[in-house]
């Protein structure tokens, strides 16, 4: 089943899908971060009712922005797990930690200095979703930035 749905700018084409198949297709592209190690995670055979190719955007968009803060060569971990009523899918770098007083501003519009899709764009697709997103740091350690969209029920 697919739905064709528009809200302002935004236009959503969902479909249903296991939420495992789009991790290992986002793990699996090294267009985003091509000098690191990139691993796929899925905890879950959780389907989600999505965009799947805007789904996939915001993946890419925070690969591409951990691949940034991280030395050539470092791990990048993307994982999905089951919440109650929803996926999370977390993007996890053992980079440069994202400062902890920058965190609550990094997904604001005027924060961005524009390359590609940035990361107010994902939050933006990530609303559109009903799904939340945030990040989380760990000095010496790196960052985790994770979203959340509803699960499909059975």
């Amino acid at each position: 089943m697919t739905t064709t749905q528009g809200s302002g700018a935004e236009h959503l084409s969902k479909t249903s899908f296991p939420i495992r198949e789009l991790i290992d297709e986002c793990s699996h592209s090294l267009d985003y971060a091509p000098c690191h190690e990139l691993f796929g995670e899925c905890h879950t055979d959780a389907r989600v009712f999505a965009d799947r190719e805007h789904l996939g955007q915001v993946i890419n968009t925070l690969v591409s922005f951990a691949a940034k803060r991280s030395a050539d060569g470092k791990m990048i971990i993307i994982t999905a797990s089951k919440l109650k009523g929803a996926v999370k899918i977390t993007v996890t770098d053992f980079g440069s930690a994202i400062p902890v007083e920058e965190i609550p501003f990094i997904f604001d519009q005027d924060r961005d200095h524009g390359t590609g899709h940035s990361l107010a764009a994902a939050a933006e697709m990530i609303r559109n979703h009903q799904g939340t997103m945030g990040a989380e740091s760990i000095a010496g350690r790196g960052s985790r930035i994770w979203f959340t969209t509803p699960a499909e029920d059975f």
